[in-house]
C-alpha cells in the first residue's frame, strides 16, 4: 500500500511539472510530458509520440490502477474471511474499515 500511495503522490507532479526548460530570444518556456507528446505529433513524429505517451502516461496510470485493484481485493478477502484478524483490532479501527467503500464488493 505505501508504494501505491508513493506512485500516487508523485505520479502527477511528475506529469503536471515542466520537465525540460528552453531558453528562445531570453523567452524561457518550460514543457511538460505531454507537451513534448503533442509537438513530436505536430511533427509527424506519431511512433516516438506514441512511445513516449505509453511509458511515461500510460503504462504508470495503468500499473497504479492494476495495483489498486489488486489491494483492495486482497483487503476485502482478509476482512471477509479472515474475521478473526478483524476482531482483534480496536473497535474504532474495527468500525472503520467495515465503512471503508473498498470493502462493499458483491
Amino acid at each position: 500500500m505505501a508504494l501505491l500511495l508513493t506512485s500516487l503522490i508523485f505520479y502527477f507532479p511528475a506529469n503536471l511539472y515542466p520537465m525540460m526548460f528552453t531558453t528562445n530570444f531570453g523567452d524561457r518556456q518550460g514543457s511538460t510530458i505531454m507537451d513534448g507528446v503533442i509537438l513530436l505529433w505536430k511533427m509527424d513524429a506519431n511512433p516516438i509520440a506514441l512511445v513516449i505517451l505509453t511509458a511515461s502516461i500510460i503504462l504508470p496510470l495503468t500499473k497504479m490502477l492494476i495495483l489498486a485493484h489488486l489491494l483492495s481485493g486482497a483487503l476485502y478477502i482478509d476482512i471477509n474471511y479472515y474475521p478473526d484478524k478483524v476482531d482483534k483490532l480496536p473497535v474504532d479501527n474495527r468500525q472503520s474499515l467495515h465503512n471503508y467503500p473498498l470493502f462493499h464488493h458483491h
